[in-house]
């Protein structure tokens, strides 16, 4: 099957609307990963169909959460190649976006893309977690977005310091989140959030199931947290 018809069933399937500019968009984003992929290891698996299956699909299953609306801002963390952020971007183009990553490789592809795709409002910034958070985006953004491979008590002291009371926090993870959440419940509490809930969403054409763990942040995180640069991966709370 080709990666356009893949696109337009497995949207279908998740009931995300795209126009033909919109879909012509993602073509685009496909092309350029591909040929950045021959030179810089951006993702795993540069066959366009994979790519679309478990980057673009995977990345638009955060509808599902219902939070993603035109008006907040949002920032990814982690953000790779631009999943999930750029990749809801495209399909909410009124989202205020901020992409977030410590890698000057995908720093640069994500630069060319933004360009390439003509997006508006779409912040691109080489930093670590930690350092961003302890500086003025702190307690500014209204929903925090992660796929990044970390421990989830790790991804919630990057994510819940970002956050304004009344933001939220997507995480996709695996099954194996599950194992975490009992000692997790004690981090977010720390950090000023409320587990919502945890939504089982399965991405078409792949069968593995994937989760998004919700997180509300209910009250301000103690200006101590994040704690600085690499503590947090060492040392989870």
């Amino acid at each position: 099957m080709e990666p356009l018809e893949i696109l337009k069933k497995g949207t279908q399937e998740l009931g995300v609307q795209l126009n033909n500019y919109q879909l012509e968009m993602y073509l685009n984003y496909l092309d350029e990963l591909v040929e950045w992929n021959k030179h810089f290891r951006l993702v795993g698996s540069a066959k366009p169909e994979v790519i679309v299956v478990n980057h673009f699909l995977d990345s638009l299953t955060c509808f599902k959460s219902q939070l993603i609306q035109s008006e907040k801002s949002v920032v990814d963390i982690g953000t790779g190649a631009g999943f999930p952020g750029l990749v809801l971007k495209i399909a909410e183009p009124i989202l205020k976006l901020t992409l977030l990553d410590s890698s000057n490789k995908k720093i640069a592809f994500l630069q060319h893309l933004v360009g390439i795709l003509g997006l508006t409002e779409t912040e691109i910034i080489y930093s670590r977690a930690e350092t961003f958070g302890q500086g003025e985006k702190g307690e500014t953004y209204d929903l925090a977005l992660a796929r990044a491979v970390a421990p989830f008590s790790v991804l919630l002291e990057y994510a819940l310091p970002l956050l304004k009371v009344g933001g939220s926090f997507i995480a996709q993870k695996s099954r194996a989140v599950l194992g975490e959440l009992e000692h997790s419940k004690k981090v977010i509490e720390l950090l000023g959030g409320e587990l919502k809930g945890v939504i089982s969403v399965e991405v078409p054409f792949l069968s593995a199931e994937r989760l998004l763990v919700i997180v509300d942040k209910i009250s301000p995180t103690n200006q101590k947290y994040p704690r600085r640069e690499g503590i947090p991966q060492k040392r989870p709370l």
